[in-house]
């Protein structure tokens, strides 16, 4: 690590905007780094439950002083500020590098992000007091997309990230990362008519859902990943756990629920399954085709209320999942 040990020369920390470098010539006097998690530990009955998305976004504060020296340490904070003021007003990028750890970040301020703070013990001192959100490793590339219209989104490995653990175990994917066979056959029975559009599935007028709506439609990876699994796809020959989402649509099946509704779950299945896989495929989904998946899985978490409980516990922590990705999506993080 780059710190002054007696055998490394100390690096200072910086900001780079648009060309424009702001290294700190005085480095700040604290520096702090958090990394949440995105979960929730609810207590039952039973024990404890822990509902989580994955981590969050790193937090970095620092706090410090540009110095004196005959009034270089007021040009220096003005020029830090002039930089944080250019990034509010023209966008952008702004890369923080943190030399000493060896670690440099895409970073948008909070919105209480730069502060002046003057103190009467010392007036001559410009002390500053920034907070910035990490948006991604500044290794990374940009991956934004501004083409208009409904354009498909960007991948995004974080909300990926987020989704995986609780994909890889509904789906049974953790040992072989191929879909089990007994998932595959029922995703099989799956039947488009045309332009994605589903045979024999769930509509809202039939059923009858209060302020919801499925709709039968496909995403364009989910429309792929069927073609796929429906000629020679590789497989895991596996058994199905219970309490799994692939387990419980058998048992919808072997209970004779109406067909309209087990297609409905066969439909997220297959979805779920081609979102998994589009980060490593370099395939993307669409704004408008996210929102129909969100919709369908909580419409049809509400309809299997009455018939399984656990399954629909499995399909709103989905849903949720799938929020969390498009907010993530929608915020340009690619990290």
């Amino acid at each position: 690590m780059p710190q002054l040990d007696g055998k490394n020369r100390l690096k200072r920390m910086e900001f780079v905007y648009q060309g424009r470098s702001y290294p700190f010539f005085v480095n700040p006097e604290e520096y702090t780094q958090d990394e949440p998690s995105r979960s929730t530990v609810m207590q039952t009955k039973g024990g404890a439950w822990v509902d989580d998305f994955g981590a969050g976004l790193p937090l970095i504060s620092i706090r410090g002083n540009t110095g004196f020296q005959k009034g270089e340490g007021e040009k220096r904070f003005k020029a830090l500020r002039q930089m944080i003021r250019d990034y509010y007003a023209k966008g952008g990028e702004l890369t923080f590098h943190n030399w000493t750890d060896d670690e440099s970040w895409v970073v948008h301020t909070e919105p209480q992000g730069f502060r002046l703070l003057r103190n009467k013990a010392n007036p001559l001192l410009f002390v500053y007091d920034i907070r910035l959100i990490c948006l991604r490793k500044a290794t990374h590339p940009q991956a934004v997309a501004s083409t208009g219209g409904s354009s498909a989104l960007p991948q995004v490995p974080r909300a990926i990230r987020a989704l995986q653990p609780f994909l890889q175990k509904q789906l049974h994917l953790e040992e072989t990362k191929l879909p089990p066979l007994p998932l595959v056959n029922q995703i099989r029975k799956l039947v488009t008519v045309t332009g994605g559009k589903m045979h024999h599935t769930p509509t809202a007028e039939a059923v009858g859902v209060v302020g919801l709506a499925y709709r039968p439609q496909l995403s364009q990876v989910a429309q792929r990943k069927l073609t796929q699994l429906q000629a020679k796809p590789d497989v895991a020959y596996t058994s199905l756990q219970a309490g799994t989402l692939p387990a419980q649509l058998l048992e919808l099946e072997r209970r004779k629920v109406r067909p309209q509704l087990v297609n409905g779950v066969r439909m997220v299945l297959l979805e779920a399954l081609a979102l998994w896989q589009s980060s490593s495929a370099g395939e993307k989904i669409t704004a408008s085709e996210l929102e129909v998946l969100i919709e369908n899985t909580h419409w049809l978490a509400e309809e299997v209320k009455a018939i399984d409980f656990v399954m629909t516990a499995n399909l709103r922590r989905l849903g949720r999942l799938f929020q969390s990705y498009a907010s993530v999506l929608r915020q340009g993080v690619n990290t």
